[in-house]
């Protein structure tokens, strides 16, 4: 539905509906495409925004190795280009990785945070760590 660029690259994303911004960030096979049984529901009382992440759906591929920091950028630069402050963020597997990421370094932004098949990021103490106090 909609473009921007981002550092060079072609990005992707949907908008639908209105209301309070709703932000979905999908795992890492998913794409836009992924949440069409969702859109309608969700939609009816959000302003739902859909993102294609580097490397997904109809977003640019990445050429260079990268890591998460470079989506949460993206995800910084996308509320920017809509001209949004604050929104919730839902994360699914690796999207859930990126918001909970997201959410830290830029808590002003996140009005509500929603993980779903969410892997810690860090743990401490570790198991060897553990064992090894034993």
């Amino acid at each position: 539905m909609a473009e921007f660029i981002f550092e060079g690259k072609q990005i992707y994303y949907e908008l639908h509906g209105g209301g309070r911004p709703l932000l979905l960030l999908n795992g890492i096979m998913m794409s836009c495409g992924s949440w069409a049984e969702f859109v309608e529901p969700l939609s009816a009382q959000n302003q739902l925004i859909l993102l294609d992440m580097l490397d997904q759906g109809r977003s640019a591929k990445m050429t260079e190795p990268y890591d998460h920091s470079v989506q949460i950028r993206l995800v910084h630069a996308l509320l920017d280009h809509l001209r949004l402050d604050k929104v919730c963020i839902a994360g699914i597997s690796y999207g859930s990785e990126i918001g909970l990421e997201y959410a830290i370094e830029h808590p002003e932004r996140v009005e509500r945070l929603m993980l779903f098949n969410a892997c810690l990021l860090y743990t401490s103490p570790s198991p060897r760590d553990y064992a090894a106090s034993r």
